[in-house]
C-alpha cells in the first residue's frame, strides 16, 4: 500500500462497501490526499468511505475517529472534506452524535485538529435541530467526569460559538443539557450535586453567548431610546425567556430525580438560571464576560419577558413541601420576576402573558398560614383561614401587575371576583390611593365600607387570639392576650373574595410607585374588552368631577383612539368646567410655566375635540360611536343639577359645531338674544341646525327625542325649553303610535303642570317671536297627534291597562272616536286659550274645530277603566277659557253652567270685559228662569250688587235683571262705595284624584281697605291680554269629575 497507484485507489473506492476496506483506507487517506499525483482519486476514495460508513459498528466508529483527525490545509481539499462530512452525517443517523463527540474530545486533547471548528460548523448547518442536542450531551459527558471540567467546558463552548458564528440553536442546546440521562455512568455518578450546579452554570453561559454583535448593537440603541434592529433584540429576549422556562421545568421535575440538592444549592441554581443571583457568580470561573461588557450582558439577559409556565412552576415549587424553596422565597422571587418583566414592556412584545386564571389562587395559596402539624387542636374546632400578612400584602400588588398586563382574563376575574384587587385596580386607574377609594361617591356607601372594615378587623383579632390560645394550650400552656400575642401582628384573615380590606400605608405607597414606573393604570384604562374605565366613569359621572380623568387624557401621548369615547366626552366636560371657573381670572398674574401648561391643555383639548368631531362628522363615522358620544351628553340634559345641564349643552355645542375651536381659543357660544329678536333661538343652533345635519342623524333621532322629552321636565331656563320644544316638533320619530303618545303626554305635562315656565314662555307673547315659535311647535305636536288618534280604530289598544285610569275615550258627533290621556286634552285647551300665533293659524283653527266645533255639541268623554261619563272641562279649565279672548272658547265654557258656577266665575279676576258681559247676561237669564235657586246661592247680596256695579263701570253690559234681584230686598246703603268681597273661584285645578277641588279665596269684610280692594278689582282693564292677570294659573292637577 505504500507504493500505491491511482488504480489501487480506484479499486479501494469501488470496494468501500466492506468495513475492513474502509478502515484500512481511512488510515492512509491524509497522506494520499496531500500527494499531488493522487489527489483526485484520493478525493473520490474519501467520499466513498464517508458514503459507505452506514453501519455504525465498531469499525465505522473507528473510521469516524480517523476521519476527524485528517488535517488538510488547501482550501480546495478542505471544501471537499466538508462535503464528505455532510455525506457521512447522512449515511447513518447515529453518525451525527459520534462525530460531534469525537470532534469535541479531539478539541480538548493535546493533538487538536485545527479543522475541528470547521467540522462543527458544517455539522450545525447540516442538522440545526439535532446537532445542538448531541453537542449538549457531550458537555453533559464532560461534566460527569471526576475531574472538574467546568472551566474547560465554558472556554470550549465560547470557542465553539465564536468559530461557528452563532449558528447554534441555543434553546435546543440548553434543553439538551437538561435532558435526563439513564446511562450507568449517570446513575452511578459520584458528584451529582456538582453536576447539577455546573450544568446550571453552563446554561447561564449559553444564554449570555446568545448576545451577538447585532443584539448588542440593538440593546445599546434601545438604551439610548432608539428603535434599531428591534426584531433581533426581541428574538433574543424571547429566546432567553424560553430557556428560563425550560430551566425552571428542569429544576422542578428532573433535578429532584438526579440528586437531593442542599436547599442553598437548589435556590442558588434557580436564581442563577433566572439571572437573579449575585453578579460575581456568573464570571468568577474565568472572568467572562469581560468587565467592559459584564453589567450590560447580565442586564440584557435579565430584562426579558417571563412566560406563564415559568411563573406557574415557581409558585408550584413554593407550594411543594418536597422542594427546598419555601413559600416566602417563592413569593419574593415571583414578585421580582413579574415586576422585572413588566418594566421592559413595549408595544411589540408580550412581557407577561398569562392565560390561566388559576395563577390567582396559586399566588394566594402561597400566603396561607399552616400551623405546626405536631399540635393537636381541640376536637370540633375549625381553625380560621389565615394568611401571613407580609405575604398577603405582597400577593395583591403582584396580582395587580399581572392583571394590568392581562385585562381580558386575569383582570376580568379580579374585577368580578376579588374585591380587594378590584379596589387596587381602581386606585391605579384613578391615581387616587385613599381608602375608601374615590370611585365610591355615595357618602353612605363610604361610611358603610369603613364600618365593615372595623367589624372585620375586630372579628379577625378575636379569631386569631382564640386560635393562638388553642396552639398555646397544646404546647406552652401560656394564656394568650392581645399584648402577649405573637401571631396578631403576623397574620390576617384569608378571604380574598370577601369585602375589600384596607391596605397598609406602605402597600399603598408601593402601589403608587408601581403605577408610576409601570403605568399600570394606563394599561387598565386602555382595555376595551372588558372596559374597566367606562365602568368607573358610568358609576361616577353623574355624582362628582373626575380630576384623574384629565391626567389620564393628558398622559395618553396622542393615542386618544385607545380611550373610550365616553372618557373623551367626560374630559371635554371637565375641561369646559375648568374653563368656566378660571375664565374670569386675569392672565397677567400667570407664570410662564402656568401659561405653558394652559397652552398644552388647549392643544390637548383641540386634539380631543377633533377626535370627537371626526367620530361624528368624519368619513369613518359609525352608528355605535355616534350614539355613544351623543348619548353621553344627552343623558345629562335631564340632570337635576343646573351646572351639569349647562356643561352638557356646552359639550354638545362644541362637538356638533365644526370649527368650534380655532387658533387655540374656544369659540364662544352666541350671546343670549333679546326675547324680541326673531333669532332668539340662534344660541341653540347646535340642536336645531347642526344635530340634524349629522351623517348618521337617523340612528340618534329616537334617543335624542327621548332625552329631550325627559329634559323638559327638569330644565328651568325658558329659552332652553323653547329650543327643545321646537326640536321635538320637527324631529321626533313618531312612526309608532306609542312614541307619538309618549311625546304628546310629556309635552302635555309641561303645559299643564309647569305653569310658572308656561307663564314665562307666553307672558310677552304679543311681542316675542320666540314665544310665537314655541306656540307653533306645540300646536303642531298636538294637531298631528289628535288627527292620528282620531284615525285609529275603535278597538285598537292604545295604552296598557295599568295606564288606563287616566285615559278617556272620546266620541265626536261626526262619529269619530279617539282614546287619549286627559292631560293631553287639557293641554290642547290651554294652548287654544292663548289665541292663534302670528305665524299662521291653520293648526290653531284645526284644533279649535276639533274640540269646539262651531254650532255643534262638544265631544263626549268616557273613562276607559269604568266607562262612566267623564267631565272633560273642569271648572279651573272653564275659567281659563272664559279669560281667553277666543269667543268660541268663552261660549263653550258658559254652556250649561249651574247658578253657583255662574256666581263663582263672575267673582273671578282677570276676565275680559266681553266675557264678563256674557256672564252677566247668563245671570239675567238665570233670574228669569229660576230666581229662587239663584237667590239661595247668594251669600252676600250687598257685595254682589257692588260687584255688578264695578263691572258696569269697567264697560261690561247686561246684569240689570240680576242687579235688580239683589237690590230689591236690600235696605238703603250706608256707604255707596263699599267694596265687593271676592268669593272663592276655581283658580286651582282639581287634584290627582277625580274630585273637583275648589280653592278658597280670602273674603274681605267691611273693616278692610275698600280703596285697595277696588284697585284690585279694576286691575284687569278692557283689552288686557289673555295671558295677563293670571291667565296661566298654577294649574297642576290632572283630575276630572265623571
Amino acid at each position: 500500500i505504500d507504493n500505491v497507484s491511482r488504480n489501487l485507489l480506484r479499486l479501494l473506492t469501488s470496494t468501500c462497501g466492506y468495513k475492513e476496506v474502509r478502515l484500512m483506507a481511512v488510515q492512509r487517506l491524509e497522506m494520499w490526499l496531500q500527494n499531488p499525483k493522487l489527489t483526485r482519486p484520493a478525493q473520490d476514495l474519501l467520499m466513498s468511505v464517508c458514503m459507505n460508513c452506514n453501519t455504525h459498528g465498531v469499525e465505522d466508529m473507528d473510521v469516524i475517529s480517523h476521519l476527524i483527525k485528517i488535517r488538510l490545509k488547501p482550501k480546495v481539499l478542505l471544501n471537499h472534506y466538508m462535503l464528505c462530512v455532510r455525506e457521512l452525517l447522512s449515511a447513518h443517523k447515529d453518525n451525527l452524535g459520534t462525530t460531534i463527540k469525537f470532534v469535541v474530545f479531539n478539541e480538548l486533547s493535546n493533538a487538536r485538529n485545527p479543522n475541528n471548528m470547521q467540522i462543527l460548523y458544517t455539522v450545525l448547518q447540516h442538522s440545526s435541530e439535532l446537532a445542538p442536542k448531541f453537542l449538549a450531551m457531550v458537555f453533559q459527558d464532560l461534566l460527569t467526569n471526576k475531574d472538574d471540567y467546568l472551566r474547560a467546558s465554558r472556554a470550549l463552548l465560547r470557542e465553539i460559538i465564536k468559530q461557528t458564528k452563532h449558528e447554534v440553536n441555543f434553546q435546543a442546546f440548553c434543553l439538551g443539557l437538561m435532558q435526563e440521562r439513564k446511562e450507568p455512568q449517570y446513575l452511578d455518578m459520584e458528584f451529582k450535586e456538582r453536576f447539577v450546579v455546573h450544568v446550571t452554570d453552563v446554561l447561564a453561559v449559553a444564554m449570555m453567548l446568545g448576545i451577538t454583535a447585532q443584539v448588542k448593537e440593538a440593546g445599546t440603541a434601545w438604551d439610548k431610546g432608539e428603535k434599531k434592529n428591534l426584531e433581533v433584540l426581541r428574538s433574543f429576549q424571547n429566546q432567553i425567556a424560553a430557556i428560563q422556562r425550560d430551566a425552571v421545568w428542569w429544576l422542578h421535575t428532573v433535578v429532584p430525580s438526579i440528586s437531593k440538592l442542599a436547599p442553598k444549592d437548589y435556590v442558588h441554581c434557580l436564581h442563577k438560571v433566572l439571572f437573579t443571583e449575585q453578579p460575581e457568580t456568573y464570571y468568577k470561573w474565568d472572568n467572562w464576560p469581560p468587565e467592559s461588557d459584564r453589567n450590560f450582558f447580565l442586564r440584557l439577559c435579565s430584562e426579558v419577558p417571563i412566560l406563564e409556565d415559568t411563573l406557574m412552576r415557581i409558585l408550584v415549587i413554593g407550594l411543594s413541601r418536597e422542594l427546598p424553596l419555601g413559600p416566602a422565597d417563592a413569593m419574593e422571587l415571583a414578585d421580582h420576576l413579574v415586576k422585572r418583566a413588566a418594566a421592559v414592556q413595549a408595544d411589540d412584545v408580550e412581557v407577561l402573558k398569562v392565560e390561566r386564571i388559576q395563577l390567582i389562587d396559586a399566588v394566594l395559596n402561597l400566603c396561607t398560614y399552616h400551623h405546626p402539624e405536631n399540635i393537636q387542636l381541640p376536637p370540633g374546632y375549625q381553625p380560621p383561614n389565615l394568611a401571613i400578612s407580609t405575604l398577603y400584602w405582597k400577593a395583591w400588588p403582584l396580582l395587580l401587575v399581572v392583571a394590568a398586563f392581562n385585562p381580558e382574563n386575569i383582570g376580568l376575574a379580579a374585577w368580578e371576583e376579588y374585591p380587594t384587587l378590584k379596589m387596587l385596580m381602581e386606585m391605579v386607574m384613578t391615581n387616587n390611593y385613599s381608602y375608601p377609594p374615590c370611585t365610591l361617591t355615595d357618602e353612605e356607601t363610604r361610611t358603610e365600607m369603613i364600618n365593615r372594615e372595623l367589624q372585620t378587623s375586630q372579628r379577625e383579632k378575636q379569631e386569631i387570639l382564640a386560635f393562638e390560645g388553642h396552639l398555646a394550650a397544646a404546647s406552652t400552656k401560656q394564656t394568650i392576650t392581645e399584648s402577649s400575642s405573637l401571631l396578631l401582628s403576623q397574620l390576617t384573615s384569608l378571604d380574598p373574595q370577601g369585602p375589600p380590606r384596607r391596605p397598609p400605608p406602605h402597600i399603598l405607597d408601593q402601589v403608587k410607585g408601581l403605577n408610576q414606573s409601570l403605568r399600570l393604570g394606563h394599561l387598565l384604562c386602555r382595555s376595551r374588552s372588558p372596559d374597566f374605565l367606562l365602568n368607573i366613569i358610568q358609576r361616577q359621572a353623574s355624582s362628582q368631577s373626575m380630576p384623574w380623568l384629565a391626567d389620564l387624557v393628558q398622559s395618553s401621548e396622542g393615542s386618544l383612539d385607545v380611550l373610550p369615547v365616553q372618557c373623551l366626552c367626560e374630559f371635554l366636560l371637565h375641561d369646559a368646567a375648568d374653563d368656566a371657573t378660571s375664565g374670569e381670572e386675569e392672565e397677567e398674574g400667570e407664570s410662564r410655566e402656568q401659561k405653558a401648561k394652559k397652552r398644552q391643555r388647549q392643544q390637548k383639548q383641540r386634539q380631543l375635540l377633533g377626535r370627537l368631531q371626526d367620530l361624528l362628522l368624519g368619513p369613518k363615522a359609525d352608528e355605535q360611536t355616534t350614539c355613544e358620544v351623543l348619548d353621553y351628553f344627552l343623558r345629562r340634559l335631564g340632570s337635576s343639577q343646573v351646572a351639569s345641564r349647562v356643561l352638557a349643552m356646552k359639550g354638545l355645542s362644541l362637538v356638533l359645531s365644526e370649527g368650534s375651536v380655532r387658533d387655540g381659543e374656544e369659540k364662544e357660544p352666541p350671546m343670549e338674544d333679546d326675547p324680541g329678536d326673531p333669532e332668539a333661538l340662534r344660541g341653540y343652533q347646535w340642536l336645531l341646525r347642526d344635530l340634524p345635519r349629522l351623517p348618521l342623524f337617523d340612528s340618534v333621532r329616537p334617543t335624542t327625542a327621548l332625552a329631550l322629552q325627559q329634559a323638559i321636565h327638569m330644565e328651568t331656563d325658558p329659552q332652553t325649553i323653547s329650543a327643545y320644544l321646537v326640536y321635538l316638533s320637527q324631529h321626533t320619530p313618531v312612526e309608532e303610535q306609542g312614541q307619538h303618545s309618549d311625546l304628546a303626554l310629556d309635552v302635555a305635562r309641561l303645559v299643564v303642570e309647569r305653569s310658572t315656565i308656561m307663564s314665562h314662555l307666553f307672558s310677552k307673547r304679543s311681542c316675542s317671536a320666540e314665544s310665537d315659535a314655541v306656540l307653533v311647535a306645540l300646536l303642531s305636536i298636538f294637531s298631528r297627534y289628535v288627527q292620528r288618534m282620531r284615525k285609529s280604530k275603535e278597538g285598537e289598544e292604545v295604552y296598557s291597562w295599568s295606564e288606563s285610569q287616566d285615559q278617556v275615550f272620546l266620541r265626536w258627533t261626526s262619529g269619530e272616536t279617539a282614546t287619549m290621556h286627559i292631560l293631553v286634552v287639557h293641554a290642547m285647551v290651554i294652548l287654544l286659550t292663548l289665541g292663534p300665533p302670528r305665524a299662521g293659524d291653520g293648526e290653531f283653527q284645526a284644533l279649535l274645530d276639533i274640540w269646539f266645533p262651531e254650532k255643534q255639541p262638544l265631544p263626549t268623554a268616557f273613562l276607559v277603566d269604568t266607562s262612566e261619563e267623564a267631565l272633560l272641562l273642569p271648572d279651573w279649565l272653564k275659567l281659563r277659557m272664559i279669560r281667553s279672548e277666543v269667543p268660541r272658547l268663552v261660549d263653550a265654557a258658559l254652556q250649561d253652567l249651574e247658578p253657583q258656577q255662574l256666581l263663582l266665575f263672575v267673582q273671578s279676576f282677570g276676565i275680559p270685559v266681553s266675557s264678563m258681559s256674557k256672564l252677566l247676561r247668563y245671570l239675567d237669564q238665570a233670574v228669569a228662569h229660576d230666581p229662587q235657586t239663584l237667590e239661595q246661592n247668594i251669600m252676600d247680596k250687598n257685595y254682589m250688587a257692588h260687584l255688578v256695579e264695578v263691572q258696569h263701570e269697567r264697560g261690561a253690559s247686561g246684569g240689570q235683571t240680576f242687579h235688580s234681584l239683589l237690590t230689591a230686598s236690600l235696605p238703603p246703603r250706608r256707604d255707596s262705595a263699599e267694596a265687593p268681597k271676592p268669593k272663592s273661584s276655581p283658580e286651582q285645578p282639581s287634584g290627582p284624584g277625580r274630585t273637583r277641588a275648589v280653592t278658597q279665596v280670602r273674603v274681605l269684610g267691611p273693616e278692610d281697605d275698600l280703596a285697595s280692594m277696588l284697585l284690585q278689582v279694576l286691575l284687569p282693564l278692557p283689552g288686557t291680554s289673555s295671558a295677563e292677570g293670571g291667565a296661566l294659573g298654577p294649574e297642576r292637577g290632572r283630575g276630572f269629575t265623571p
